[in-house]
């Protein structure tokens, strides 16, 4: 995938500062997919695309991206979703996520970047309201009339 020892030794360089910003120790120094977890854990902020240039595969980015709205790293979040990472990745759970913890602003991130206000039946609507986040569940309500689904041809 990189062609020159050059550009491939400027990558490890940059995973190793992802990896130290992201407080990495030990064998998880050595391992793309453990850094891209621990990064997305720590709420790094910088690019990942050194990390999936070394490897960081699909799925440990989609893994990551609920690490990242589970712990509230909306920045996080959106730069794991500039690498590659899918907002409706195991049908829309990264926004179900979001809007059961009540996190709008997370929430608003997933909507804007393409996550899907009607995976599941509206799941992460239901979710907001069960738990009492207002904010959460006007957003999801506004958003989801303005994407009404199609009924089909008429």
């Amino acid at each position: 995938m990189l062609k020159s020892n050059r550009i491939k030794k400027a990558f490890i360089a940059a995973a190793v500062v992802v990896c130290m910003a992201a407080g990495a120790t030990g064998l998880a120094a050595y391992n793309v997919d453990k850094i891209t977890g621990i990064a997305a854990y720590r709420g790094y902020s910088g690019s990942f695309h050194p990390l999936v240039l070394l490897g960081a595969n699909r799925d440990t980015i989609n893994s990551a991206l609920i690490t990242a709205v589970t712990e509230g790293h909306k920045v996080t979040a959106g730069n794991l979703i500039d690498v590659g990472a899918d907002p409706n990745w195991k049908s829309g759970w990264p926004l179900m996520v979001a809007a059961n913890q009540g996190d709008t602003a997370t929430t608003k991130l997933l909507l804007d970047r393409g996550a899907d206000i009607h995976a599941l039946d509206e799941s992460a609507l239901r979710m907001a309201e069960r738990n009492g986040h207002v904010d959460t569940a006007r957003l999801l309500r506004e958003y989801s009339a303005k994407h009404q689904r199609s009924s089909g041809p008429t």
